[in-house]
């Protein structure tokens, strides 16, 4: 079956949060590819479905997993165009990458070495408010993470202004970012996050929906034309900058 290099390779870094979660299960089903995974630390879940009008020829092979979504990522960087995935028909567990001038061969995992795939049915979580963002407008707070070396930022809505804190107020270097909501939803909300946010932001493509509460888990929802993808955000529990 056929797909283009560049959408199975969104599909997987959103999966894997670009790689931060180093296996994922694949699943196959008749509608198209879905994989849900809660990162060990139960920092973050994920669920992300790949629409089968993506592909050309598309086939319900059932679940695989892949045992290192970094090496994967890099992998699918050295294909350009529509690449054509299947099963070997000759060796287990194996995964062939082909084009016309250019072949590669993965070794999967067994569901073992998966110990992320999240089998229970995905959580609902009650927010507040939900914000509509685009990539660009997380890319300075996310410089921020990186300039002052901290691990967690905290998120705030206050009216139509969303502020986005890294470092501690009074206590460290610290720097607030503000955005101005269009049409915001009442209510005001404060909940402090990991530096997982990075990873996300590097799985992102563009729009996406934030929804937030008072030290309740944030859930980042975004789809385009192929993939919808759900990321889920434990608080940490002290919210003070």
């Amino acid at each position: 079956m056929k797909i283009d290099a560049k959408i199975l390779k969104a599909f997987v870094k959103k999966a894997s949060l670009n790689g931060r979660n180093m296996a994922i299960n694949m699943d196959f089903t008749d509608t198209g590819v879905a994989s849900t995974i809660k990162e060990r630390t139960g920092i973050s879940l994920t669920s992300t479905f790949l629409k089968n009008t993506a592909f050309e020829g598309y086939e319900a092979i059932g679940e695989i997993f892949l045992k290192n979504t970094m090496m994967f990522l890099k992998y699918i960087d050295t294909f350009e165009g529509d690449i054509d995935i299947k099963m070997s028909p000759d060796v287990e567990n194996i995964l062939e990458v082909i084009t016309e001038d250019r072949e590669g061969f993965v070794i999967l995992g067994d569901e073992i070495v998966c110990e992320e795939v999240y089998r229970s049915p995905f959580p609902e979580v009650n927010t507040t408010v939900t914000v509509k963002l685009g990539k660009k407008d997380l890319t300075r707070t996310l410089g921020d993470l990186s300039l002052l070396k901290t691990t967690h930022m905290v998120i705030e809505k206050i009216g139509d202004t969303l502020y986005l804190n890294t470092g501690i107020k009074n206590e460290s270097d610290h720097f607030k970012n503000k955005l101005t909501i269009d049409n915001p939803e009442v209510g005001d909300v404060r909940v402090k996050i990991a530096d997982v946010i990075i990873d996300l932001y590097s799985s992102l493509d563009g729009d996406f929906e934030l929804s937030l509460g008072t030290d309740v888990p944030v859930v980042c929802k975004e789809e385009t034309e192929f993939i919808d993808f759900t990321c889920v955000i434990a608080p940490l529990n002290e919210s003070g900058v």
